[in-house]
């Protein structure tokens, strides 16, 4: 609105303060108590291309494992992972207890991809780091599949507290990745025997496994019906120590019918002291030089000699 001054001249009071103060194209901080105009937004910066991992040198690498960000550190860790790079451990399990606690109800991914990786670097180092953190509680949650299965992979044998209580969750991937890390104490033992009737394969099959490596005999019928059912190289290393004659001949018989656990069976036929595991093998080397077995075998009819009887074993 125009407004006329004492000496009778129309004028704008705004759009002329306006001009003296070279704001025509400048919008006003209108809740400024002086009406002065807003700050300039500031231009954005170009985002920061990401380094590349694999070209960094290991102590490069390992000094950023300590303050990287998520992304950064997931990248890193699988860098590490990839070299089996020892220098990284103590590295990684910081990272993992600085992240406890924010994985009660969710992956926590930082820790999940410090235990795998420790994992996949491997050794007693890289156990002792994880067992660690384990039993110290730096991992629950749902992140404590990973580290759990991490630990079967390190050969970390957990304790009885925690392992029960591992073996008791309501989680059956947990139960069964458990059951790799239980020692020989009583009450492993005896929950490790519990798990033979659960209601998940994985369980079972962890359960029986772990039993047969302890030489429990209470596994055997279990794991006779798993190398009937789907042979792998843990039953027939849980089997053959608690093997009978029955079991020794089932054995040579999925090295003939199994040619990729040809070796596997060899292996723990030549590593035990069952009388009649020798001459099974024999007759496996023998099958296989000649050529026969494999998918051309259905049965397998050999007449081992134990306790002067004759087994014969059939699928």
């Amino acid at each position: 609105m125009a407004m006329i001054g004492p000496d009778g001249i129309a004028f704008h009071p705004l759009r002329d303060w306006c001009r003296e103060q070279d704001m025509d194209s400048r919008q006003l901080d209108l809740f400024h108590p002086g009406g002065k105009p807003a700050p300039a937004a500031p231009s954005p910066q170009p985002a920061r291309p990401e380094p590349d991992v694999t070209s960094l040198a290991d102590r490069a690498l390992v000094g950023a494992l300590d303050d990287a960000g998520m992304a950064a550190f997931l990248r890193l860790a699988g860098e590490a992972a990839r070299r089996r790079l020892t220098d990284a451990i103590p590295a990684l399990a910081a990272r993992c207890r600085r992240h406890a606690g924010y994985g009660a109800g969710r992956i926590e991914p930082v820790q999940q991809a410090a235990v795998t990786a420790l994992a996949d670097i491997g050794g007693r180092e890289a156990a002792r780091a994880l067992s660690a953190l384990l039993e110290a509680g730096f991992v629950a949650g749902p992140t404590r599949l990973d580290a759990v299965t991490a630990a079967g992979r390190l050969g970390v044998i957990l304790s009885d507290a925690l392992l029960l209580e591992c073996l008791k969750s309501g989680d059956h991937r947990l139960r069964a990745a458990a059951a790799v890390c239980a020692g020989r104490a009583p009450g492993a033992i005896g929950a490790l025997e519990s798990l033979l009737d659960d209601l998940h394969a994985d369980v079972v099959h962890g359960a029986a496994c772990a039993l047969g490596r302890r030489k429990k005999e209470v596994a055997r019928k279990t794991l006779l019906r798993l190398i009937r059912a789907a042979p792998d190289p843990d039953v027939i290393d849980a089997l053959i120590q608690v093997a009978d004659a029955d079991c020794v001949a089932i054995l040579g018989q999925t090295g003939r019918r199994y040619p990729a656990l040809k070796d596997r069976v060899l292996e723990a036929l030549d590593g035990s002291d069952h009388p009649v595991a020798a001459k099974v093998a024999a007759t496996l080397r023998s099958d296989v030089d000649k050529g026969t077995g494999g998918e051309a075998c259905t049965t397998l009819d050999m007449d081992v000699v134990s306790g002067g009887g004759a087994v014969k074993a059939t699928p």
